[in-house]
């Protein structure tokens, strides 16, 4: 993998790599001294203001959301520092997206890009990204995609793990319950990104 990515940057930036040449690398594994280059190639800047101009503007009990939520965001990962920079961002994507404001499990997806080093507007354009086009419809009022995308899951369960989907009806544990967290954090909170 390593030596692919080196032959094709020779002489350009990674994030000058056309995306026919990108996507095959990126399917067979980035290394990490690239991924700051093409993940904000692919994220782009999203035309969002500035997270120092919208993070004041946040609804107070948005806020407060937040606040209570920071501590529990793994806080043995994130230093004081980083903690102040994904409330940051927390509090200026609900003024970027108010329909959508804040739902818990974002600030676990704003977490991973304050601790691989990106600045806060890239974090803020990344959380962006996640939420709207990767996942849209996990974090609103309503949970859409996270209902409709659970339901896959259920009908998959039901056809390919008939012993699961056995066991979790025995305990009364329904899909849509479970998966809850998996989904609407994307698993952020559990990948070994510190401690």
């Amino acid at each position: 993998m390593h030596l692919r990515w080196a032959e094709a940057v020779v002489g350009r930036p990674p994030a000058a790599l056309p995306a026919e040449e990108l996507r095959p690398l990126v399917d067979a594994g980035m290394p990490l001294r690239y991924r700051h280059a093409v993940w904000s190639r692919w994220i782009g800047d999203r035309g969002l203001r500035s997270v120092e101009e919208m993070h004041s503007q946040s609804l107070p009990d948005v806020a407060r959301q937040i606040d209570l939520d920071i501590p529990r965001t793994r806080p043995a990962w994130l230093q004081d520092d980083q903690a102040a920079v994904v409330r940051r961002v927390l509090n200026a994507y609900s003024v970027h997206n108010p329909a959508v404001g804040y739902c818990q499990g974002m600030n676990f997806l704003a977490m991973v890009f304050v601790l691989l080093g990106f600045s806060e507007s890239t974090a803020l354009a990344g959380l962006s990204y996640i939420v709207e086009e990767i996942a849209p419809g996990y974090h609103g009022q309503g949970l859409e995609g996270y209902i409709r995308d659970a339901a896959v899951l259920e009908i998959l369960v039901h056809h390919n793990l008939p012993a699961v989907r056995l066991r979790l009806e025995a305990l009364d544990v329904q899909i849509v319950v479970l998966a809850l967290d998996h989904f609407v954090s994307l698993m952020a909170g559990e990948w070994p990104l510190g401690g």
